[in-house]
């Protein structure tokens, strides 16, 4: 009876040995190698505390499912930490952010519109009619791209609204300085009403008032015909204009510029002014704003060309008010130059 035993235990231990061996068994663990999470390391228990299919002792990050160790977990497993992955959640391994907004187009909800819809009604702005303004239906009545909710004319595609604008500008004709020509800016360098845009001499008022093709911010004689602009003394004045064309010494003075005033004690003023080219002396001339052509002349005789000032002693009455003007003076054949405001006409003495 004895030896029907042994010989029994013999046969079941040959069974067991030999189904083992059949699956396969490769470290020893009594786990068939095909179910054995991990198949060359003895682990009975079969322990796999991240679910991950691979067993305890041999996952290198026995905590963490993805076996990133956790310095840089990678949630979508696209190979980009999630910290740095614009799509964490979404395998993208391109990282493609069309718009630049750190959303990458695969979860961006507008993925060529950084502002993901700012007006939330649902349309990207690349796709909506009226990018910041709420408008979900998209109505465009007069189909000129622009949504009724945003259109300044929703029933005028050409959105002028009762303003005709026949170069379509944006500025009506009867405000436009140029009413045939494009000109949104509406530039008006010589503030003569008339844009730039349509100007042969866009900073020139007088539009070449001497006719010589010559513009006359540009031209050496403004008003007196010289196309060929000869200046045989290089002094800036044309000779057909020039009182000595070869002398660059002499010539009418240009407008004088800046004159300046500065209150002294007793109610004086001090007047001051930099040299005026060609200004042999200077004419200061004092008038009424009520009364301009009632003004009075000095003649500023100047014998030291650094001493350019005048002190006004005389104050005017309560109520009324002055204004002052300049010019030089060449006592050759240049004459008087023109007064720093074109606008008065009175001469002196």
């Amino acid at each position: 009876m004895k030896l029907h035993s042994t010989l029994f235990c013999a046969l079941a231990l040959l069974m067991v040995s030999t189904a083992l061996h059949a699956g396969g068994d490769i470290d020893g663990d009594g786990i068939p190698d095909s179910v054995d999470n991990c198949p060359v390391t003895v682990n009975p228990l079969q322990l796999d505390t991240d679910a991950d299919g691979i067993g305890d002792v041999c996952d290198p990050c026995p905590g963490d499912p993805t076996n990133n160790c956790n310095p840089c977990p990678d949630a979508d497993a696209d190979g980009i930490c999630d910290a740095n992955d614009n799509c964490p959640t979404v395998y993208n391994p391109d990282q493609i952010d069309t718009d630049g907004d750190f959303l990458g187009d695969i979860c961006d909800p507008c993925p060529v519109d950084p502002l993901n819809d700012i007006d939330a009604d649902g349309w990207c702005a690349d796709v909506d009619n009226c990018p910041t303004f709420y408008n979900p239906a998209q109505v465009d009545q007069d189909l000129d791209g622009l949504g009724d909710a945003c259109d300044p004319c929703p029933m005028d595609p050409t959105n002028n609204c009762g303003c005709p604008d026949i170069d379509a500008d944006g500025v009506c004709d009867w405000d436009d300085n140029c009413p045939t020509i494009p000109n949104p800016g509406q530039d008006d360098c010589d503030g003569d009403g008339m844009g730039d845009a349509c100007e042969v001499c866009p900073c020139d008022a007088d539009e070449d008032i001497d006719s010589d093709l010559v513009c006359g911010d540009v031209d050496n004689c403004p008003f007196v015909a010289n196309t060929e602009q000869f200046d045989a003394d290089g002094d800036g004045v044309g000779d057909a204009c020039d009182c000595d064309p070869f002398d660059a010494t002499a010539g009418p003075p240009p407008e004088a510029a800046g004159l300046l005033a500065d209150t002294m004690g007793g109610g004086a003023t001090r007047f001051v002014w930099p040299v005026t080219p060609f200004a042999d002396r200077y004419d200061l001339l004092r008038g009424s704003v009520v009364n301009p052509n009632g003004a009075v002349c000095w003649t500023h005789q100047d014998p030291d060309p650094t001493d350019l000032e005048y002190v006004e002693s005389v104050v005017p009455l309560p109520g009324e008010s002055w204004f002052y003007l300049l010019r030089g003076v060449d006592d050759g054949c240049g004459g008087p130059g023109p007064w720093n405001d074109g606008s008065i006409s009175v001469d002196c003495p």
